[in-house]
């Protein structure tokens, strides 16, 4: 009986301790994708990724472990890995957006009469 203990014990510490693929969908409040966005297990730059042009990802972390969800002119989120396999999230904007313009003005063109 005390084997059996012992060998649960061990089966669920290496089950805990595994790596499973976490995958998702990163938009903005308006609900579109965010393509670009990075996304890591915080404090693990090795483990960074970025998002395809529909907002997709996947990347493998522990339960426990917290990912890190970046996006630029946008706040970082940080959210802990629990039970599910799947963690979509929205990003906000952060600050205002700025639009710029520039032009460039062309001399107009001069026309000379024909001789």
């Amino acid at each position: 009986m005390k084997h059996l203990v012992y060998i649960l014990l061990l089966i669920s510490s290496i089950c805990l301790g595994q790596d499973k693929t976490i995958t998702g969908n990163v938009t903005s409040e308006d609900g579109l994708p965010l393509p670009g966005a990075t996304v890591m297990v915080a404090g693990k730059p090795s483990t960074a990724m970025v998002t395809d042009m529909h907002g997709n990802y996947s990347i493998k972390a522990q339960a426990g472990q917290q990912l890190e969800f970046n996006y630029v002119e946008a706040t970082k989120e940080l959210v802990i890995v629990e039970e599910g396999n799947v963690i979509n999230i929205e990003l906000k904007a952060e600050g205002e957006e700025v639009i710029l313009e520039s032009y460039k003005q062309f001399p107009k063109p001069r026309y000379y009469p024909s001789t």
